[in-house]
């Protein structure tokens, strides 16, 4: 085995040591599923509530575009998935009609549209890069993520791009 390998074995090693002194039972540790689990969960049945597939498309048939845009975004505050700027990037951008009708519409589409998802993607990311921009940038791996993840946690995943590559590169993957 290489130098290069047992540093690496040390390193995962010593990850997940500093993990169990956390969080002693793992992802089963009480302490983990309070701080970093449950509130998702809560958001994300909050979302099933009240913008799940049904609910989503009968409002979006209603024509109420700043409902579904003030809800989605009401919901994901709740978390900490996005950045104080991404949050408040995504609030301005849906503020008008057109921003509210394209990030409703957008969403529904990638959550629940026909075609592949690789398709629906790039059409949500069309939206989000189309929304109107105030003073800081919408369109971010995190704002793509977070409302499908909340939505759909068993179809979807949040991207955060900088801890991704953090932890890949400290497990040797290449990115």
């Amino acid at each position: 085995m290489s130098d290069g390998a047992r540093r690496h074995e040390k390193q995962v090693a010593a990850a997940k040591q500093r993990f169990r002194d956390f969080y002693p039972d793992g992802f089963f540790d009480p302490d983990y599923l309070a701080l970093e689990r449950q509130y998702k969960w809560d958001a994300h049945r909050r979302w099933a509530r009240e913008l799940g597939r049904g609910a989503f498309e009968a409002r979006l048939q209603a024509s109420d575009h700043d409902g579904i845009a003030n809800d989605a975004i009401r919901i994901e505050a709740t978390t900490n998935l996005l950045f104080s700027f991404e949050k408040i990037a995504i609030r301005d951008a849906v503020r008008s009609p057109v921003g509210a009708k394209t990030f409703a519409d957008g969403l529904f589409d990638w959550l629940y549209g026909p075609g592949p998802p690789s398709t629906r993607f790039a059409l949500w990311r069309t939206a989000v890069s189309e929304l109107p921009r105030r003073g800081t940038r919408v369109l971010t791996w995190p704002v793509l993520t977070s409302f499908g993840f909340l939505a759909r946690p068993k179809v979807h995943m949040m991207l955060k791009p900088i801890v991704t590559r953090r932890a890949a590169t400290a497990y040797g993957f290449d990115l």
